[in-house]
């Protein structure tokens, strides 16, 4: 979570509020604390007994604020991070299905689309993984947009499994991901 980017508006009133509640809290504590000797201010030789007195009767009334406004602060803050955790589906991560594990052929292209899901509509971005690396004649690739994943393996990867991890992530820090195994079988002849 970043406290300094703000995806809209609303992001931006709100943290502004935060930080004038803040401020409140802070200077109501602190004439708080100056009005009831906190500091080792005496109020009978430096201030009037009336302004003493009045002074005093706010003390309560100060603290109130001061509570309030902290403990708006600290439901901002429980309502910001509930937001990113909490979606839909009881979380903001993005859904990513289990993908058909084709048969695979050298020099058979291969073609694997993903499919995934935002319970909050963010925009998502595709991204694969190949261990051990395959052939880069091969051409391993996703489309971050659309997430089809293709590959034509080479002789050079023949009889040899490769784990692939797919990766979905959303623009709000929510990922997903799934691995498969892809077997390299050699080349039938039609």
């Amino acid at each position: 979570m970043s406290w300094f980017q703000f995806s809209d508006d609303h992001e931006k009133l709100s943290s502004i509020a935060i930080v004038g509640l803040l401020l409140v809290a802070v200077v109501a504590m602190l004439f708080a604390m100056l009005s009831t000797k906190c500091f080792g201010y005496n109020n009978a030789t430096n201030v009037t007994a009336a302004a003493a007195s009045s002074a005093a009767s706010a003390v309560p009334a100060l603290i109130a604020l001061a509570a309030t406004a902290i403990g708006a602060v600290a439901g901002f803050i429980t309502h910001k991070v509930s937001d990113q955790t909490n979606g839909t589906n009881g979380t903001s991560d993005p859904i990513l299905d289990s993908p058909n594990v084709p048969s695979v052929y050298v020099q058979g292209k291969v073609n694997i689309p993903l499919n995934a899901s935002s319970p909050n509509s963010y925009k998502l971005t595709y991204l694969m993984d190949m261990q051990p690396d395959p052939d880069p004649d091969g051409k391993a690739s996703i489309d971050p947009h659309t997430g089809a994943f293709s590959w034509c393996p080479t002789v050079n990867d023949e009889n040899k499994s490769f784990n692939v991890t797919f990766v979905v992530t959303d623009d709000h820090g929510g990922s997903a991901s799934k691995i498969i195994n892809l077997k390299v079988n050699p080349k039938t002849i039609s």
